[in-house]
């Protein structure tokens, strides 16, 4: 059997192919992003300049936003369930992701749909997306339509809505949503010390099944350190382990040619890392 030929890919466009969830939102004491000092010292320590969040909010998170984008940052904004299940669209959200894109031009990278809507669900034209899944094309097509009546946001590219704990075939009673985003997307995980190659074949397939046409961004991924931790079906791993295989699954991810993978999350949340595999993440 022949060996494949490597495919060489330039360091820089590597980097590129790089983020990380935070939530700069999160302010209560016992959150680690209380910390805007620490957020910004641990974004520069790891090189990585594109960050996944919710949208940010004037009179309150949007001057770090804006100070996080002066220093290179780039955002991927996520719509915000609460917010459109209030004004029935996405035009608050829209509103203050133009207020960023106009103070700080090129910082707004991605304009993301509803996370997790099977989770996070929201309810349109009578129906709510935890009941129905297939409505969720209609809500994801209304967001594609709203963000191009914004100047300042019409030419950045709009990601697929995500699905959390789903099979591929399951969210795909949306059918194909080519025509109402740009990338595909999917949130994938590991649990026992997995080697993470066939958990993002699968990932990468199940988000064409989606977008069959479009290039994929994995807006959520890693491998958590609360080793005894069994309610995702599996273990942790250590830190060493963590960071071991979490080099493999970006270069696995890169190579599979997904355009984006932003590891969850740049730290552990104020759950007990121990314990919890939501508090172990970081």
């Amino acid at each position: 059997m022949a060996t494949p030929t490597p495919v060489a890919l330039r360091a820089a466009s590597f980097l590129g192919t790089i983020g990380v969830n935070t939530h700069i939102s999160w302010q209560d004491s016992g959150s680690a992003y209380a910390n805007q000092a620490n957020i910004k010292s641990a974004l520069g320590y790891l090189g990585i300049e594109h960050v996944r969040d919710g949208v940010p909010y004037e009179g309150w998170t949007l001057p770090f936003y804006q100070e996080l984008a002066a220093s290179g940052i780039k955002f991927g904004l996520i719509t915000s369930s609460t917010e459109f299940n209030k004004n029935g669209d996405f035009s608050a959200d829209l509103a203050r992701m133009e207020a960023l894109a106009k103070s700080n031009p090129g910082s707004v990278a991605a304009i993301e749909g509803l996370n997790e809507i099977n989770t996070w669900t929201v309810d349109y034209k009578g129906q709510n997306t935890g009941s129905n899944l297939a409505i969720g094309a209609e809500v994801q097509a209304l967001l594609y339509k709203q963000a191009d009546t914004y100047a300042a946001l019409k030419d950045i590219p709009v990601l697929n809505l995500t699905v959390g704990g789903l099979t591929g075939q399951q969210a795909s009673v949306m059918g194909s949503m080519d025509a109402v985003s740009d990338y595909g997307t999917w949130h994938v995980y590991f649990g026992n010390g997995a080697q993470p190659g066939a958990n993002f074949a699968s990932g990468v397939a199940a988000a064409k099944l989606l977008n069959p046409s479009d290039p994929v961004q994995i807006t959520e991924a890693n491998y958590y350190t609360a080793v005894d931790a069994m309610e995702w079906g599996g273990g942790g791993v250590t830190e060493a382990v963590q960071a071991k295989l979490d080099l493999n699954l970006l270069m696995d991810a890169a190579k599979a040619g997904v355009a984006r993978t932003y590891l969850y999350e740049l730290f552990d949340n104020g759950l007990n890392p121990t314990t919890t595999v939501e508090g172990s993440l970081g």
